[in-house]
């Protein structure tokens, strides 16, 4: 857990930087996130790697698109693919997870999303004129959703998996 937290702290670095107009260094901080991920772990499975990181990829990709955010972030077109790589590296790791630390970092991300919309919601939309409501909540979804849905995606097969055992071996709740 204490390896998801450093990384954690350096992709929430990456993003300061690329939101405060320092693409590049926050391109190499992500890339160096990612670095430190590959060497904490002896295996990987880079089959899943490559395909959690596609599936973000092309998620956050078409959310990129459907908005005028890449007017305002131009170098998000680089950068995302070093949070999608860290998102599918983190993956590897949160399937070693109990589901207890598994559900505290999904109730941490989904909090984190949450009072992000919130206050996005308590702004008056005359606070920001070029940069919309809409655009923004695509912002928070382009910051949180490619950490979350693998951070699901484990947990769901983790319950699946226990329901489907118990059955299997007669026991009810």
């Amino acid at each position: 857990m204490k390896t998801i937290l450093k990384n954690s702290w350096l992709i929430l670095i990456a993003w300061s930087l690329v939101l405060n107009s320092r693409a590049l260094i926050g391109t190499i901080t992500a890339a160096l996130a990612c670095t430190y991920l590959l060497f904490q772990r002896k295996e990987l499975n880079y089959w899943r790697i490559c395909t959690v990181c596609m599936f973000l990829y092309a998620m956050c990709f078409v959310t990129l698109l459907s908005g005028s955010i890449p007017y305002y972030f131009p170098e998000l077109y680089i950068f995302l693919p070093a949070v999608c790589l860290d998102a599918a590296l983190m993956n590897e790791y949160l399937q070693s997870l109990q589901k207890r630390e598994l559900f505290l970092l999904v109730l941490t991300i989904v909090s984190c999303t949450a009072v992000l919309a919130i206050l996005i919601l308590i702004v008056p939309k005359e606070a920001y004129l070029l940069f919309t409501k809409k655009n923004l909540f695509k912002m928070d979804a382009l910051i949180f959703l490619p950490f979350l849905l693998p951070a699901l995606a484990v947990l769901g097969y983790d319950c699946i998996r226990d329901v489907t055992c118990r059955q299997q071996n007669g026991i009810t709740l």
